[in-house]
């Protein structure tokens, strides 16, 4: 009969362990699932600035090649923007288009440069380096040079 308490003193014991537990993993999930949501929408900010990044270089190569070919053609900023809104970023209040020289000539180099604020960004805008355009943006500017053909 000696044996009887312990046995039951033991199973008691297991069951605190057992309660402690999964207190314990509770509050392990509470600390990194804050940790785990930021590095997901962090990863996710950084893919849209990266996929922007690209899309705008391309515009912008676009529009060197339209001005390299055509370079009396005024269509240079809706080529530009053309070719940014069909790739799938979305051309906002501040999407500016310069292109140097003005009057390119035959055999000279000829530049564009575009400039787009990626928005949606927060957590990139909030740690990162990047320049800002806004609470949520952040600023991206390409540049491209061609050579005009006669």
């Amino acid at each position: 009969m000696s044996e009887l308490p312990v046995r039951f003193e033991f199973n008691q014991s297991l069951a605190f362990l057992h309660q402690r537990t999964r207190g314990q993993a509770l509050v392990e999930l509470a600390i990194t699932l804050p940790v785990l949501i930021l590095l997901v929408f962090g990863a996710i900010g950084l893919g849209k600035v990266v996929y922007s990044n690209i899309v705008i270089t391309n515009a912008a190569r676009e529009g060197a090649e339209y001005l390299a070919n055509n370079p009396t053609g005024p269509n240079l900023t809706s080529v530009v923007v053309n070719e940014a809104q069909n790739s799938g970023v979305s051309v906002t209040d501040y999407f500016k288009v310069y292109s140097s020289p003005s009057t390119p000539l035959p055999y000279q180099p000829v530049t564009v440069t575009v400039q787009a604020c990626v928005t949606g960004v927060y957590l990139l805008n909030l740690v990162s380096g990047f320049p800002s355009c806004g609470v949520d943006g952040i600023l991206i500017s390409k540049s491209v040079s061609m050579m005009v053909l006669p």
